[in-house]
């Protein structure tokens, strides 16, 4: 099984978690910029998601975030399909569907400059005039 990568890196993320360990608050400013920015990528997947006859694909959408990273996930254990429908399955003529990466391209915009403005000001709140 191949490592898993994330679609898009931010650098210095870790960095600045590490440095709001001590800040409880700071984290979980941290926390819900990554999940507001998943939240953006998981509406405009939605739209995107190939519908079959029962829904359950489009039923599993969801988005989380944590301290480092901002998830947006389909499937789960009831619809096991979720990863052939999105990479495709060459061995079994599936054509890929990468809707959940082409939505956080597709929004890429709009969700890097709220991201990008919220990091600003958990950095300005939390950070100023401290050296990480």
């Amino acid at each position: 099984m191949s490592t898993r990568r994330p679609l898009v890196e931010v650098p210095g993320i870790k960095r600045l978690a590490a440095a709001l360990e001590d800040s409880a608050e700071g984290l979980a400013d941290l926390t819900a910029a990554n999940a507001a920015a998943a939240k953006i990528v998981e509406e405009y997947a939605v739209g995107m998601c190939p519908i079959g006859e029962t829904g359950s694909l489009l039923a599993s959408i969801r988005s989380s975030g944590t301290k480092i990273a901002g998830y947006v996930r389909a499937g789960r254990k009831s619809t096991p399909y979720a990863q052939p429908v999105h990479w495709g399955w060459r061995e079994r003529g599936f054509p890929e569907q990468r809707f959940l990466s082409q939505a956080a391209w597709d929004r890429e915009n709009r969700w890097g400059a709220e991201y990008e403005h919220a990091l600003e000001t958990i950095v300005d709140k939390h950070l100023t005039g401290k050296k990480f």
